[in-house]
């Protein structure tokens, strides 16, 4: 049942994307990406009034290991984001103009297992390995006069889960989603393969 199942399924993937001819993720196969992400574990103690799209980019290699029925991938990972808190408050015969930034920069390494269970639909978890690059700056005023602070506290390495899948519309090109603990928890974005 299940192999029909996965034959209908592969069928119909088929229909919309007849052209495609190669494997979804296969070794020595080069895949930049590049995605947009939704929620996170970064944030502020006073919230924020703005903030910059979580982004990622990626790069992964299939590696020409043997890893049974599935793929190797290793490469790299670069995310950031970043979120402001501006507020003016005036109280006579004071006028406060709070403008606080908080930037968070993830580069690291990341090895997945790739298994693709329909055609064209690249399967994939794995691990990221990362320095976090976290960064402050402070450019409040009173009253005109600017206090101008900049640091870096709670910068340090990480290790995350990722898992996420590819679906590849042509040979090259593919739209992802991916669930991790990065720079986003949720990831949506296109892949080439080259």
């Amino acid at each position: 049942m299940k192999k029909i199942l996965f034959a209908v399924a592969g069928s119909l993937m088929g229909l919309a994307s007849s052209e495609i001819s190669a494997q979804s993720f296969d070794k020595a196969d080069q895949v930049f990406g590049f995605g947009f992400g939704i929620g996170g574990h970064f944030g502020v103690y006073k919230g924020y009034t703005s903030q910059t799209p979580a982004f990622g980019i990626m790069y992964e290699q299939g590696m020409r290991w043997d890893a049974g029925p599935g793929i190797i991938g290793l490469g790299a990972y670069l995310g950031y984001k970043s979120l402001r808190y501006k507020e003016t408050i005036i109280s006579p015969p004071f006028t406060y103009n709070y403008d606080y930034k908080w930037t968070y920069t993830i580069i690291g390494i990341r090895g997945g297992y790739h298994y693709e269970f329909l055609d064209n639909f690249d399967t994939y978890a794995g691990l990221l390995m990362s320095y976090n690059i976290a960064s402050f700056s402070d450019k409040s005023s009173v009253n005109g006069g600017v206090y101008n602070y900049s640091g870096s506290s709670g910068s340090g390495l990480g290790l995350s889960l990722y898992a996420g899948g590819r679906y590849y519309f042509s040979d090259q090109w593919a739209a992802f989603l991916e669930l991790g603990y990065g720079i986003a928890y949720l990831q949506l974005g296109a892949a080439y393969k080259f």
